[in-house]
């Protein structure tokens, strides 16, 4: 069986208040996020999955669940998206990899593009 390392850090470096925005790390790597909400989209506008089932003021998170709301507590909406992780963890390993490259490449395309003129024959 495997075990995991879950952590949370802040996603702003300055924003670190109890109703802060936060990220979800599994052995390092973010796999989603969790923030607080005014409303419940599940319920209002059908967004996501009422897991927690709150109205109001109430904690959303994303990741590999999808969009979670309800949540009385960060950490219900956090477990939420650590659950969904945990019952195949290859899959979204190879996922968050993938979007990892895409992000890298197109940081070095970027680079290029500004830092060179490109001439493309052919």
């Amino acid at each position: 069986m495997r075990t995991f390392e879950v952590t949370r850090r802040w996603r702003y470096e300055d924003d670190h208040g109890r109703n802060a925005e936060s990220v979800i790390l599994v052995d390092g790597q973010k796999i989603g996020g969790v923030y607080q909400g005014i409303y419940n989209p599940a319920q209002t506008v059908r967004w996501g999955t009422d897991d927690g089932g709150k109205r109001g003021l109430n904690w959303i998170s994303y990741g590999p669940r999808g969009l979670s709301c309800g949540h009385r507590t960060r950490e219900l909406a956090e477990r939420a998206q650590v659950r969904q992780y945990a019952a195949n963890p290859d899959l979204y390993d190879r996922y968050f990899a993938q979007e990892r490259a895409e992000r890298e490449a197109e940081a070095v395309l970027a680079v290029l593009a500004r830092d060179h003129t490109v001439r493309l024959e052919g």
